[in-house]
């Protein structure tokens, strides 16, 4: 696992399973690691990570 992996990980679960890859992406953005949101997505994809949706 990278290190790149371990963040995507830590910040999903810090948001309890709440933000999705723009949001990790975002978040990755202002600490300073840019990265592209499909990379963010197909890391989320290979690690079976999904935002759970609220419903309105």
């Amino acid at each position: 696992m990278t290190k790149l992996d371990q963040q995507i990980v830590e910040i999903h679960n810090s948001s309890h399973k709440r933000y999705g890859s723009p949001r990790i992406k975002a978040e990755l953005n202002e600490n300073g690691q840019y990265v592209s949101l499909k990379m963010v997505a197909n890391i989320m994809r290979r690690k079976s990570l999904k935002s759970i949706v609220r419903k309105r």
